[in-house]
């Protein structure tokens, strides 16, 4: 478990979301405590989208080997929870996974971003998987050490 004395959160006004964007903006740079071993000898990273978006830099850093998933569960821009600065990392970071998974066909419009090399973003059903992983998915989804077939998102 991993705790913050603060999270970004929206403030719902401007002029007030402008005042600790610099703080929330370091929120990538808090020291990960003991969950950095994990994230050092982990294959495999599941981002949400979630002001752990902001941790994306630091875990490929400590970790350049590891897979890194984002799983946009929810549109930021919808969400009035999220403060700009989560916005802004999902917009930086996004293309930079090596998967995207969303888990409706209406929330794949509302992002732009597709990893390297053009890949489609896969689409999963909320719960289990119980077809095939799709074709369009990278080779390395459904390895052992990775995204198994029964993998819940």
């Amino acid at each position: 478990m991993w705790f913050t004395l603060w999270h970004p959160v929206n403030l719902s006004v401007y002029a007030l979301n402008q005042l600790p964007s610099p703080m929330f903006a370091r929120y990538g740079n808090l020291p990960l405590g003991e969950a950095e071993a994990f994230v050092c000898n982990t294959d495999l990273m599941i981002f949400e989208s979630k002001p752990g978006l902001l941790l994306y830099e630091q875990c490929r850093r400590l970790n350049p080997r590891a897979r890194y998933v984002y799983r946009v569960s929810d549109d930021l821009r919808g969400l009035r929870s999220s403060h700009p600065v989560v916005i802004q990392a999902e917009e930086r970071y996004a293309p930079q996974f090596d998967l995207i998974s969303v888990p409706s066909a209406t929330l794949r419009p509302m992002l732009s971003a597709s990893p390297p090399g053009g890949a489609a973003l896969p689409w999963y059903s909320q719960g289990p998987l119980r077809a095939r992983v799709p074709q369009s998915v990278p080779a390395w989804v459904g390895k052992p050490c990775c995204v198994c077939r029964h993998s819940v998102f």
